[in-house]
């Protein structure tokens, strides 16, 4: 990659969640290249998501790693900076050190992705990433039979033949991953997009069957369930069981701040899918429906999904409660902007 001039960046600032503190973007990414750790930290300070700000979809943390700042990389990685996370070119970054001779990075780098449970992106898939997603089985179990490794093994994105599966539909393949040990919450990479789109970083297999580009697989959902997978309030808040909903926060009211690991919460949950009641329930126990889910939705998904479905009551209900008709979500607009209906867009405006 081209050695980038910290005064370069100040002309090419990225858009998205951070476009109103460009200045704070710019000096993030000066003191990840000059190794100034202690701006990075007031940085920090002042915005705990500066670590995500890209230019070039380059995160501080691959200007960090080039130039071997070992105390700056650390600083970026207890910030919750990917150690998988690649550039939009495929660059690995633990290969960007020892290229330079940043042994110590490197080192760093690695200890730390074995305790992330994020997936490893690999140069190329292997064979078993496209057998999972055709549902493929026997070639999936011979393949495992020869070299059980490749259960977690990671494709060009970041995600395991599980990941890949479940993506598919694929439930034979899926029971047969399972069985095998596959982990069923290992956590999507980020490696580069392909033509089918960017990587789905930081979803769990779940997350894939309900979430991603707003699939609904229902089935494949309640099978991983019935397996093991991680059953918090968004998640039974997508598949409509108000019961549960309810049963969740009477045991515990602090579960109303449940986030899946990609940042979406249990209110766009219910949006998303349409669950009226639960979406009332949800604001009645106090959420607030511009409570931020990511770096990418810093004023939440809750009324964006319910104006771009062209729910009006949906729509009705979150204004009624405080959400905000001009919040934004990185790359898809804001709510009035995503409005199915000259109608709706007419209602937001007038709040908005």
């Amino acid at each position: 990659m081209r050695m980038i001039r910290p005064e370069e960046l100040q002309s090419e600032l990225p858009h998205g969640p951070w476009s109103c503190r460009g200045t704070d973007i710019w000096d993030v990414m000066c003191a990840a290249v000059t190794g100034d750790v202690p701006a990075l930290q007031r940085l920090l300070a002042r915005d705990s998501n500066l670590y995500r700000a890209e230019y070039w979809y380059t995160q501080p943390i691959h200007f960090a790693v080039r130039e071997g700042h070992l105390e700056v990389v650390r600083v970026l990685l207890a910030a919750g900076a990917d150690a998988t996370r690649t550039n939009i070119v495929g660059e690995d970054l633990v290969l960007v050190a020892r290229d330079r001779g940043h042994e110590a990075v490197a080192e760093l780098l690695e200890q730390t992705r074995a305790s992330s449970g994020r997936v490893h992106p690999c140069v190329e898939d292997h064979a078993i990433h496209a057998a999972a997603s055709a549902d493929d089985l026997e070639s999936v179990r011979a393949l495992l039979d020869s070299d059980l490794a490749l259960i977690e093994r990671g494709d060009k994105k970041g995600g395991t033949p599980l990941h890949r599966a479940v993506l598919g539909s694929a439930t034979n393949v899926i029971r047969l991953l399972l069985d095998r040990g596959a982990n069923i919450h290992a956590v999507h990479g980020a490696g580069p997009g392909d033509a089918s789109g960017y990587a789905p970083a930081e979803f769990e297999p779940i997350d894939l069957a309900l979430f991603w580009h707003r699939r609904g697989d229902l089935d494949t959902a309640r099978l991983l369930l019935d397996r093991g997978a991680t059953c918090d309030l968004p998640i039974v808040a997508a598949l409509g069981d108000l019961d549960a909903v309810r049963a969740m926060l009477d045991g515990d009211p602090g579960r109303i701040l449940d986030k899946r690991p990609f940042g979406n919460g249990a209110l766009s949950a219910a949006v998303e899918f349409g669950h009226q009641a639960i979406v009332r329930v949800l604001l009645e126990r106090g959420t607030d429906p511009n409570w931020p889910e990511g770096a990418y939705a810093p004023r939440g998904t809750a009324l964006h999904a319910a104006a771009r479905a062209g729910d009006r009551a949906m729509v009705e209900l979150l204004l009624s409660h405080g959400a905000d008709p001009n919040g934004t979500i990185d790359s898809s607009g804001s709510a009035t902007y995503a409005a199915k209906t000259r109608e709706l867009r007419t209602l937001l405006m007038a709040h908005g």
